[in-house]
Parts: structure tokens; sequence; C-alpha cells
């Protein structure tokens, strides 16, 4: 009998993985999936609400609700990344006892299943909106694509800094999670940068999501009105500082948590 290569061993570790984390986050609770597919849908219900009594229907060119749901799947996408690959190894301490398994398997594995999950979402959300007739295919599909995969890979990468965060301070795990909520206010995600004065512009784009979230709408809405200033490298650059910073933690730390 042939020996599996390295390759195939974290091949088959890795849909092991997936498998057992989609049963947990599909199934582990009563309609634990319906809320998966529903949060997005009623965040954008409630602010399409709150844009509808002031009676407005279109914010910067683009259809108020394509606006908020590409801005809400997109933020969406980046913080279940992170906060679902920050949790990987507290969740899977159990398996490191079979050296097949490492830390880096269980939190990857996460960011993936969180990848399929917030991409069915969004395709079943347009197509809920196509069917109310709302015009959502998108003008440049590769831009939209790559627009969302540097929002995943740019909360990937934080995801396995919260994870390795955790290991060396717990208090730090928890600082990264709460900055979440105002990410939320400050990446344009439910209102348009050009109601952001001139002078604070440039500190408002360090910020990357922004980037990734105006791109996506723009892809989907050439006439969408955006600031100058907006490069889709640039969230890819943070991406990779984040991927680089995570996994210098994990080959400095690891060793940590298959210790334990």
């Amino acid at each position: 009998m042939n020996e599996r290569s390295p390759l195939q061993i974290m091949l088959s570790v890795w849909k092991a993985l997936f498998l057992r984390e989609a049963g947990v986050r599909l199934f582990g609770s009563r309609a634990a999936w319906v809320w998966l597919l529903i949060e997005p849908v009623v965040h954008v219900a409630f602010i399409s609400f709150l844009f509808g009594v002031v009676r407005q229907t279109q914010v910067a060119g683009i259809d108020t609700v394509i606006f908020l749901v590409l801005g809400l799947n997109g933020f969406f996408l980046f913080r279940r990344a992170a906060g679902q690959m920050g949790g990987g190894v507290d969740s899977n301490r159990a398996l490191f006892t079979y050296r097949q398994v490492t830390p880096f398997d269980t939190i990857i594995v996460r960011g993936l299943l969180e990848w399929c999950i917030m991409i069915a979402t969004f395709v079943l959300t347009l197509f809920g909106l196509l069917l109310l007739e709302y015009d959502v295919m998108p003008a440049d599909p590769m831009t939209a694509l790559a627009a969302l995969v540097g929002l995943w890979l740019l909360g990937a990468g934080l995801g396995i800094i919260i994870a390795m965060a955790g290991e060396i301070a717990g208090e730090v795990r928890q600082i990264l999670t709460m900055a979440m909520m105002p990410l939320y206010f400050l990446s344009a995600v439910i209102f348009p940068l050009t109601v952001i004065p001139p002078e604070f512009m440039d500190a408002f784009l360090v910020n990357p999501i922004p980037h990734g979230l105006e791109t996506l709408r723009h892809s989907f809405t050439p006439h969408y009105r955006s600031v100058p200033g907006i490069e889709l490298s640039y969230l890819y650059i943070w991406a990779a500082c984040f991927w680089g910073f995570g996994l210098l933690l994990y080959r400095n730390f690891s060793y940590r948590i298959v210790a334990e």
C-alpha cells in the first residue's frame, strides 16, 4: 500500500475539518442555518426601512437596497471570516492530540467555510432581489469577485492574528473583537463616502475596507458616484500585511498551542 503524500494528508484533514465545522455551524442548534442566511437580510430590511422613512430611494446614484446589500454582505464577509478564524484554535484544542491536525488547519478551514456560507448568502440575496425585479447583475463580475476575495483575505488575515494574539494574551483578542463595531461605522457600510468632509477623507481612506466595498458597488453599477483615491490594490496590500504578520505570529507561538 502506497503511503500518502503530505499534501494528500493535509487535504484529507481539511475535508474532515470542513465537514465537522459545517455540521456544527449549520446544524449545531435549531434553525442555525436559517439565522446565518437571515441576519444580512434583516440588516438590509431594517436600514432600508429607515431610508424609506426619509424617502431616499437612491444613494450616490445606486438603488438604496442594492447599496445596502453590497455594503452589508461585503462587511459581513470580512467580519465573519475574522471572527470565526479567530476562534478556530479554542474550539478545536481537543483535535491537536492527532499529529495530523495542526492549529493552522483548524483556522484556515473555518475561513474557507465562512467564505462558502457568505457567498451562498450573497447569491441567494441577489436572487431574491432579482425576483423582486431589481437590477442586480454586476456590470463587471470579475472586479466584483476580486473585491469579495480581497475582503475575505483581509478578514482571514486578521483572523489568524486574533487566533494567535489569544495565545499571547486573551485580552488582545477581546480588544480586536470589540473593534468590529467601530469598523462597522467607519467602513462606509451604510452610507456613501461622498458624505465625508474632504478634510477628513485622507484619514478615512486609511481603512482598507471602504476600498473593497466601494469597488464592489462600482462593479455592479458603473455610474455609482464614489470618491477619488479608491484602490482595490490597497485592500490587497493590507491583506498581505495581515497574513504576513499573522503567519509570523503563528510560526513563533503555535508550539504553545500543541504543547498545552
